[in-house]
């Protein structure tokens, strides 16, 4: 019998929850958070929202529904970001 860990409840949100942390960790990693541009850091933040909204949306499919969310939050956090910047 194998263990497949996508199986397990709860595995796929705590799966994307750690993806969206290590890309907020590698993001800032090199820059304190206070040295972050705003556009950057919306970015982040929506990202990290938009993977954890996606992946309790998603039923079926929890590791694409984070994936989907996140990709449309970072785009949504870098468009708020810029035009926050811009203003």
């Amino acid at each position: 019998m194998t263990l497949n860990t996508l199986t397990i409840p709860g595995c796929k949100i705590a799966l994307s929850l750690f993806a969206a942390g290590v890309v907020l960790v590698t993001s800032t990693s090199c820059e304190s958070w206070e040295n972050t541009s705003s556009t950057k850091k919306s970015t982040i933040i929506g990202g990290a929202g938009g993977a954890a909204i996606g992946a309790a949306v998603a039923k079926d499919n929890r590791a694409a529904g984070a994936l989907l969310g996140g990709a449309l939050g970072a785009g949504g956090g870098y468009l708020f970001g810029k035009n926050r910047s811009n203003h």
